[in-house]
């Protein structure tokens, strides 16, 4: 117990051997895994407020084309994720 708040680590040695913690106010058995999904949506957000899609700059106001838009740089962030990851993997050949 730190102070009077009851605190829950999980800790995962990552492969370049940092180690990765994760703190919760809950007991929580998946907490590595629930964070990992936490921050893969953070990324996908962070990306479409910024660095180069923009979101925010829209001067959309239609809901259903916000829609559209959302759906179609969500499409296009996973195909440049992906992208990434397959150069990510040749370079390492």
């Amino acid at each position: 117990m730190v102070g009077r708040v009851k605190l829950y680590i999980s800790a995962l040695q990552l492969e370049n051997g940092e180690l990765l913690l994760v703190v919760s106010p809950q007991f929580n058995a998946n907490a590595i895994q629930d964070y990992a999904l936490r921050w893969e949506i953070e990324t996908l957000f962070s990306c479409l407020k910024g660095r180069g899609f923009n979101l925010e700059n829209t001067r959309l106001t239609d809901p259903r084309r916000v829609k559209k838009l959302i759906a179609v740089l969500a499409i296009s962030f996973c195909w440049c994720y992906l992208t990434g990851e397959w150069q990510h993997d040749q370079k390492k050949r």
